[in-house]
């Protein structure tokens, strides 16, 4: 499709038309590619210290939890020994 001279804003639109590669983006410097890698790296590291960070955590919180249900049951155990130790008495005493 060509453009009437009228319709061009300027003598760059004559070069758009004719090399429409000229639009592309200019390609990344290599030394902007290597800081760009080199904050990607670190926001790596940081995001698997914190994984591992909460990896820890979760097993800590399961072990607590573990350790809770353990000492739950353990009152449960004592709970029941003591009532069937009251009821056993007190039938005891009944008769």
């Amino acid at each position: 499709m060509t453009m009437r001279r009228a319709e061009r804003k300027s003598s760059d639109d004559d070069n758009a038309i004719n090399n429409p590669r000229s639009r592309k983006p200019e390609p990344i410097p290599p030394r902007d590619l290597q800081l760009l890698l080199g904050t990607i790296r670190a926001q790596r590291d940081q995001w698997q210290q914190k994984a591992k960070d909460n990896e820890e955590a979760v097993t800590q919180a399961q072990q607590e939890i573990e350790a809770y249900q353990n000492e739950n049951n353990e009152l449960k155990e004592r709970a029941a020994k003591s009532y069937q130790t009251r009821t056993y008495a007190l039938t005891e005493k009944s008769k």
